[in-house]
């Protein structure tokens, strides 16, 4: 199993026909109607099915069963950006992971983070380069870092046509 999976439902029986019952060890638990297991973190979990008898049977063997769970991954969804113009004012960049973690991000050329870490502050002209980063946390591994570049370009100056004198030499 991964951690972050729904909970599973878990069941047993007992040649007596008697009602098993279940606990649970590790990153695990049984829910409160104990017929469903909750992953609780990434490590291992252990299941034991218990049955205690009646006044006619004994009670059985408990039967553990151990599984692993697992880290999940995760991805960064980050749009490309568009070209700037030198001069233009900060602008913000979002991304988003899968896990619903924080992005960072960092730069690199022409451009920097600031400080609120989701802005973008051109420092002259060339490429740019942001990095969306996100580290994994207990439930998952780091997802692999989206780069976007784009070119930071100077502003296009227009220059007013002169009037056509009528004898004039240029």
């Amino acid at each position: 199993k991964a951690i972050g999976a729904a909970d599973f439902p878990v069941s047993a029986t007992a040649s007596s026909g008697l009602d098993v019952t279940f606990t649970a060890g590790g990153n695990c638990t049984v829910t409160a109607n104990g017929s469903a297991v909750h992953l609780t973190g990434a490590g291992s979990c252990t299941i034991t099915a218990s049955q205690g008898g009646n006044a006619n049977y004994s009670p059985a063997p408990d039967v553990p069963r151990t599984f692993s769970i697992g880290v999940l991954n995760q991805t960064i969804t980050f749009a490309p950006l568009p070209n700037r113009t030198f001069g233009e004012p900060d602008f913000s960049v979002t991304a988003t992971a899968s896990s619903g973690l924080d992005v960072s991000f960092t730069a690199t050329g022409v451009c920097t983070v600031t400080a609120t870490g989701s802005a973008v502050h051109l420092t002259g002209l060339g490429s740019c380069t942001i990095t969306a980063s996100q580290g994994g946390s207990a439930g998952y591994h780091p997802a692999p870092s989206v780069v976007r570049s784009f070119f930071v370009n100077s502003a296009s100056v227009s220059c007013p046509t002169s009037p056509v004198v009528p004898g004039a030499s240029f």
